[in-house]
């Protein structure tokens, strides 16, 4: 197998597959090349990343996907949580993070881990809460949410059967 050729092939692919990411995020180059763009700009090409249930799973996925280094090829990404929580536990981790990308709602830890609580069920529904009501105002062009715990939102009493219902009623409240 020649070298060249095999190497023009690996180019080839590295091209397209940089053309279909740009097709998909058109705006990504924008941000990361002009910080003098207001803010405004900015979070209209944000996504939006809950952190989930904090006795989870959720807030250490998202941490973890934020400091992965393909995350540098995604819009500007906005964490919504429990900051303190967050803050600990990616030192914990030791990994590498940005807190001017995070939106603090509320610090009702510490969490009992792997347990379901009230409190858990509380921070996880405070910031899905802050990030639909964002979105709803055009600051975020998509929201991610993390895992969440059913009985943990049923324990801090949101009786909403999942994450689908309540965004729907967020979005568009029963009367």
């Amino acid at each position: 197998v020649d070298k060249s050729s095999a190497k023009g092939r690996q180019t080839q692919k590295h091209q397209q597959a940089n053309a279909f990411f740009h097709q998909l995020f058109p705006f990504r180059k924008e941000i990361g090349h002009h910080r003098n763009m207001d803010r405004l700009t900015r979070a209209q090409h944000s996504i939006g990343l809950t952190m989930g249930d904090p006795s989870g799973i959720g807030p250490e996925i998202c941490l973890k996907t934020l400091a992965a280094p393909s995350s540098t090829r995604l819009p500007r990404c906005v964490l919504y949580g429990d900051v303190v929580h967050l803050h600990r536990l990616a030192q914990q981790l030791n990994l590498p993070h940005n807190p001017d990308d995070w939106v603090d709602t509320g610090s009702l830890g510490p969490y009992d881990m792997a347990t379901a609580n009230a409190a858990a069920g509380q921070a996880a529904y405070q910031a899905i809460v802050r990030a639909t009501e964002d979105a709803k105002h055009g600051h975020l062009a998509a929201l991610v949410t993390a895992p969440i715990s059913k009985k943990a939102l049923h324990l801090a009493g949101h009786l909403w059967p999942g994450h689908t219902e309540l965004l729907a009623n967020l979005v568009n409240p029963l009367e």
